[in-house]
């Protein structure tokens, strides 16, 4: 990965987006450790898939994991019915508090 200052970038972008372009990784170094690196976007949006698959697998886990516990409370048996009259009971005695 080349590293180079914001300077350097602004006065040669057009050397370091043909790199970045040929493959290669830019980190941009700025103060306070506020660095970036450049990447193509094709690059980018294949992080950002993999971001998502990653996000979907970890709601998918803890949607299985509700799941395993609803039958361990027996409440896999609720019909959606009853569901809507103990929220509604609920928000009753909220209103009433």
């Amino acid at each position: 990965m080349l590293a180079i200052k914001t300077a350097d970038l602004t006065q040669d972008f057009k050397r370091y987006a043909d790199r970045v372009i040929k493959g290669e990784k830019v980190l941009i170094s700025r103060p306070k450790n506020e660095n970036l690196v450049v990447i193509t976007e094709q690059e980018y949006n294949e992080f950002e898939k993999l971001r998502q698959k990653e996000a979907l697998a970890a709601l998918q886990k803890a949607f299985e994991a509700v799941q395993e516990q609803s039958v361990i409370n027996g409440t896999d048996k609720i019909a959606m019915d009853e569901i809507n009259d103990i929220i509604a009971e609920v928000r009753r005695e909220k209103r009433d508090v």
